[in-house]
């Protein structure tokens, strides 16, 4: 028979070498509806403070400690041998996803007892306990292809392109259930393609998508459009949702079919600033403004910002063109340059520079004519197959509207379409169609009612119309454009958002 001593003392050897057992669990059920967790291909680990006293190398990283869920109830659960002398300790954890994807939750905390096995109470993965509604929407797009509508190369040919709907079951947040992701031509209105698709989801939820173009050779970016994703919202069960008109951020690769005549009018009237000395400009003594830009008809970027890139009594040159306010006189610059056939479309950025008695002083006499901004900031238009091209602009601020008189118009009704993007920052494209000649006003208004810009003002020819208006240097907020004919006045709102 053992002696008591001896029996006391095996019994606190055991207690002092053994360990206290602590179960961690939490419900993942949430993160699987929601596609957020797939359980054949995540794995779930604890990480915290606590892993050099339970045995590991580093607190706060790695996947010693992983959950598992062996009855299939969605509760992972894993159990973590701690030492008796880390009794009384506070400390602290979270869940991951795959050893990386911390959960968003304040780290969470316990106190190790002081024996026996402990047992944490079920926790959901980011506190997310809210159950989601299964709901199925029937989403329907429309695209706007007026833009890019033609025949042959750097056109969107219907004969040989095509036009899909990519997304909508991305990262788990829907499932497409029925419909075509290609999108059909419509007959009216004119140029548009449309097609609708049928997506499970949870309601209140979002899920992403974009427009992608076909052959990818034929596009920019492989055919996937430009910018952010697109986001739809799920509503109740069974709605059938349409998505406004989109123009795509598509750019199609080719060249110009034909000369295309670009107008640039720069606005000198408002106190316009030379960057380097930061004073104002005498407009009266103004003897030209020059342009310089991306595109090799504007130079390439190529001059040196001096009169040595004009030539002559400034006229311009392949690096430098100048802008004049002859015959208005109303310190409004105006030149037009002829882009020619076969040049490649897209994106042209450019810069404005004036001369005026005693400029070539400034900044040591080194590129001072490149006097109107900061270098990180430029004017932009896109070249692309049009009638006319419009830009217009004032110096020093980057508020500026460019207008594509696109294909002639077949409308018999003055139409203006919701800009999009909607809200923008910091440009948004307004489709406009004037089926007539006559007086007609484009202007864009803050929520006072005051006149914050003029698209166009006055005698306007018939046509389809784009204009691209970047908001520069106004202040965040909501504003409405109105196109005013005689047929009446039509209004719309937008938000521009820094």
């Amino acid at each position: 028979m053992i002696k008591s001593s001896i029996l006391i003392y095996l019994v606190s050897t055991l207690l002092l070498a053994g360990t206290i057992p602590v179960s961690f669990q939490v419900n993942m059920k949430n993160q699987m509806y929601k596609g957020k967790f797939d359980l054949l291909k995540d794995s779930l680990f604890i990480q915290g403070d606590f892993q050099v006293a339970a045995g590991d190398t580093g607190n706060w990283s790695g996947r010693k400690f992983r959950l598992s869920d062996p009855d299939n109830d969605s509760i992972y659960t894993a159990t973590v041998s701690f030492p008796l002398t880390s009794a009384g300790t506070v400390f602290h954890f979270n869940f991951v996803k795959n050893g990386t994807a911390k959960e968003n939750a304040l780290p969470r905390s316990f106190t190790l007892s002081g024996s026996g096995t402990q047992v944490l109470p079920v926790c959901y993965f980011s506190n997310d306990s809210l159950v989601p509604q299964s709901v199925s929407n029937t989403f329907i797009f429309t695209a706007d292809m007026r833009e890019f509508y033609g025949y042959g190369k750097g056109f969107f040919d219907p004969s040989k392109d095509s036009l899909l709907i990519t997304g909508l079951d991305l990262n788990g947040n829907g499932t497409i259930i029925s419909g075509k992701r290609k999108m059909s031509e419509i007959t009216s209105p004119v140029h548009r393609f449309r097609t609708s698709v049928t997506v499970k989801g949870y309601f209140g939820d979002s899920t992403a998508w974009k427009f992608k173009a076909y052959p990818d050779i034929d596009f920019a970016n492989a055919g996937w459009e430009s910018g952010a994703d697109r986001w739809v919202v799920y509503g109740q069960d069974g709605s059938t949702i349409s998505v406004p008109e989109i123009v795509p951020n598509l750019t199609c690769f080719g060249t110009l079919t034909a000369d295309v005549y670009v107008e640039f009018n720069c606005d000198m009237s408002n106190q316009p600033i030379n960057r380097y000395t930061n004073t104002a400009i005498n407009t009266d003594s103004i003897k030209f403004v020059g342009i310089m830009g991306s595109n090799t008809t504007l130079g390439s970027w190529g001059g040196k910002w001096t009169l040595e890139d004009t030539v002559g009594r400034w006229r311009g040159t392949s690096k430098m063109k100048t802008l004049t306010d002859k015959p208005a006189r109303d310190k409004i610059y105006r030149t037009t340059i002829l882009f020619p056939k076969n040049t490649p479309m897209g994106d042209v950025s450019y810069k404005y520079g004036v001369y005026y008695p005693g400029v070539e002083t400034v900044n040591g006499g080194v590129a001072y004519l490149n006097n109107e901004g900061p270098d990180s900031l430029s004017h932009k238009f896109f070249l692309l197959n049009a009638l006319t091209i419009t830009c217009n602009t004032r110096f020093g601020y980057y508020t500026d509207y460019v207008i594509h008189e696109k294909t002639p118009v077949t409308a018999h009704e003055f139409q203006l379409d919701q800009n999009y993007p909607n809200p923008f920052n910091p440009s948004t494209t307004i489709q406009v169609t004037l089926p007539y000649d006559g007086e007609a006003s484009l202007k864009i208004y803050d929520v006072m009612g005051r006149e914050v810009a003029t698209l166009f003002d006055g005698m306007q020819k018939k046509g389809n119309f784009r204009i691209v208006f970047t908001a520069g240097n106004m202040a965040s907020g909501v504003y409405f454009y109105s196109l005013r004919t005689h047929s009446g006045t039509v209004t719309k709102k937008m938000m521009y958002l820094k």
